[in-house]
């Protein structure tokens, strides 16, 4: 299967991308531990405000990648078809399937920020295994829980089990008003973007 210049030249700009949004990850993990050890509160407001800057630009990041993989999956739908089947699903396993994610990148932070509001580490696994049948293991490996939470999210798009996710997540939190409202909103958005 050979590239074109230009999908050589998206997959590099994702590539970067990728490298920035793992860069501001861990920064806003360290801004995150020295905001809960500061005691000087102009300090702290400092560092808060940092630590909101990264998170923008994370979440641009997020939706830059999320069109530059529509454009590859729309590159990929237009060229010539796969000489065998071993090809075809070795392009799937490089290549996304942008046409089931469902929200952009506002909304993936948003639900990404609720998970992380609502669910430890060992919390976010047992829920996928006992909700959702899916092994976390399989999803992320990372150590970060907010990668780890991106990575779940983004799976979700990827696969088309976002709506079952956003319900398993009401049903988990029925206590939480915020993570209700937000998952009622993001579940209107999918279903207004099935075909």
């Amino acid at each position: 299967m050979s590239l074109s210049a230009s999908e050589m030249h998206l997959k590099t700009q994702v590539d970067e991308l990728r490298r920035r949004y793992d860069s501001l990850t861990k920064r806003i993990a360290a801004l995150d531990t020295d905001i809960g050890r500061e005691l000087d509160s102009e300090r702290k407001l400092t560092l808060s405000e940092r630590r909101a800057d990264a998170l923008a630009e994370r979440d641009q990041i997020a939706a830059d990648v999320a069109r530059i993989e529509q454009q590859l999956a729309e590159i990929s739908a237009t060229s010539t078809p796969y000489s065998s089947q071993a090809d075809a699903h070795v392009a799937t396993d490089i290549l996304p399937r942008p046409s089931m994610a469902k929200l952009n990148g506002k909304q993936v932070a948003q639900l990404q920020q609720a998970i992380l509001d609502a669910f430890e580490y060992n919390e976010l696994r047992q829920f996928l295994l006992t909700r959702l049948d899916r092994y976390l293991s399989h999803i992320s490996l990372g150590s970060d829980l907010t990668a780890v939470v991106f990575d779940v999210i983004t799976n979700a798009e990827r696969e088309g089990w976002t709506e079952n996710l956003l319900d398993a997540v009401a049903n988990e939190r029925p206590n939480r008003g915020d993570v209700q409202d937000l998952c009622r909103i993001l579940r209107a958005v999918v279903q207004s973007r099935e075909p």
